[in-house]
């Protein structure tokens, strides 16, 4: 199997943000929907959106903050625990409503 280069790469990059912007998207217009239609939350795609956007987040941080400090595991390892704590919040939220 042979490398990809740079044209390559940056098509792919591409398609995959167009991929992930859609399916974000997507997910946020299902969720507005169901909640017109039965006039309450979808918590597993309100989970997906929060998960999907937080891990996007803490990727970029922990990628820029290794390129300029070398803190970037740091950073990554607060994010996820934040993560999880929406989670975790979002599930006993949704249990109480």
């Amino acid at each position: 199997m042979r490398k990809m280069d740079e044209m390559e790469m940056s098509i792919a990059l591409q398609s995959f943000r167009y991929a992930y912007a859609a399916g974000t998207i997507l997910l946020g217009i299902y969720n507005i929907y169901y909640l017109i239609i039965n006039k309450n939350i979808h918590l597993p795609t309100l989970i997906i959106l929060n998960v999907m956007l937080l891990i996007q987040q803490g990727i970029y941080s922990y990628k820029l903050e290794n390129i300029t400090s070398g803190k970037g595991l740091k950073k990554l390892i607060s994010i996820m625990i934040i993560v999880i704590a929406v989670v975790i919040i979002i599930l006993l939220v949704g249990k109480n409503i």
